[in-house]
């Protein structure tokens, strides 16, 4: 298995392995751009970390000046005071 470890020291990440004989993990890049970590045992493949966590993750979803949030619905939205121009 591989683990991310963050130092609070420098505030680098560090990737970790604890090598197991039946299973294997791999990166991988998704359709939609998402790298992903896929962990595979006994025929098994589970994605046990993902770079992003929600579409509002993507860089740009709502434009340049949208404001974007997961929780609301439609997740793209304008700030206080603008409108969206289509």
């Amino acid at each position: 298995m591989q683990l991310f470890r963050k130092n609070s020291q420098d505030g680098n990440f560090y990737l970790t392995f604890a090598y197991e004989d039946k299973a294997l993990s791999y990166f991988a890049l998704n359709s939609q751009g998402n790298l992903v970590l896929k962990y595979m045992s006994n025929g098994f493949k589970d994605v046990v970390w993902s770079a992003l966590h929600s579409e509002c993750d993507v860089y740009g979803k709502c434009g340049a000046f949208g404001t974007c949030d997961p929780k609301n619905t439609p997740i793209c939205s304008c700030f206080q005071g603008f409108e969206p121009n289509n």
